[in-house]
């Protein structure tokens, strides 16, 4: 279950939820008020099913930050006084061939 219901909205979905769970509880508002507990869930989980089927997602995107350049290799024991730099391998052990 991804989370598809971020920061403000989640919020408004909970104090929704408890305002409506309190009316109904009250007898102030009909039966419908009970729903109050699916939009209270909703916002306690922070994943909304219809907003999964429209393709919806309130949540914030995070940027990926990229490493830099230098972290992308690995220094391999000195050869002649140099160090020699070699791609770090793949997730099967195995290098990259660009070839």
């Amino acid at each position: 279950m991804t989370k598809n219901v971020g920061g403000v909205d989640r919020v408004v979905r909970i104090v929704a939820g408890l305002v409506l769970i309190v009316l109904a509880a009250s007898g102030q508002i009909g039966p419908w008020g009970w729903l109050g507990i699916l939009i209270l869930g909703t916002g306690i989980l922070g994943f909304c099913g219809v907003y999964r089927l429209l393709g919806i997602s309130t949540c914030q995107v995070r940027e990926k930050k990229a490493l830099p350049w230098f972290k992308l290799f690995r220094a391999l024991p000195e050869k002649d006084g140099c160090h020699v730099f070699m791609p770090k391998p793949d997730c099967s052990g195995s290098f990259r061939s660009d070839k």
